[in-house]
């Protein structure tokens, strides 16, 4: 049996990555939701049961990202989610585009941490009323917080 070329490329790809030695700083800007670089990701979260309902469950695929700009001067993380969401109630299932959200982060220290506090807005795209929160856009205020660690302290 042969094995094709694409998996072979696929399996040495993170050992290359890992023979080049990522930096403690590089692995900490890489998982603080604050570094202001573009980044897209891709998520799935999955419930296998819900509570108080037989039979159902639920998946979401979030198309999610950041991008930093500097509209009115000041420093600013746009991040975005869009779902694909799966869900399943007993007699049967559907899957559909969910609700769009944008966040709009204005980031500082404060002490020993980092914060980002801003407007949220979500918007009625869900291509199913199961899919969706079923409301008008919303206007919210978010707060995220990154505690900052020094190396070797």
């Amino acid at each position: 049996m042969r094995t094709p070329a694409a998996v072979v490329l696929a399996a040495l790809i993170p050992a290359v990555a890992l023979a080049q030695g990522a930096s403690t700083e590089d692995m900490n800007a890489a998982n603080n939701p604050l570094t202001p670089k573009i980044t897209v990701n891709f998520h799935d979260y999955w419930a296998p049961t819900l509570s108080d309902v037989d039979d159902a469950y639920t998946n979401s695929f979030l198309f999610r990202g950041l991008v930093p700009h500097k509209l009115g001067g000041r420093g600013q993380l746009l991040r975005y989610t869009l779902p694909v969401t799966t869900v399943s109630f007993g007699n049967g299932s559907t899957t559909g585009l969910g609700d769009f959200n944008l966040i709009d982060l204005f980031p500082f220290k404060s002490g020993g941490s980092e914060l980002a506090v801003g407007p949220q807005i979500t918007i009625p795209t869900a291509s199913k009323d199961e899919t969706g929160t079923g409301k008008p856009a919303s206007f919210n205020i978010d707060a995220v917080m990154q505690k900052i660690v020094e190396a070797g302290k």
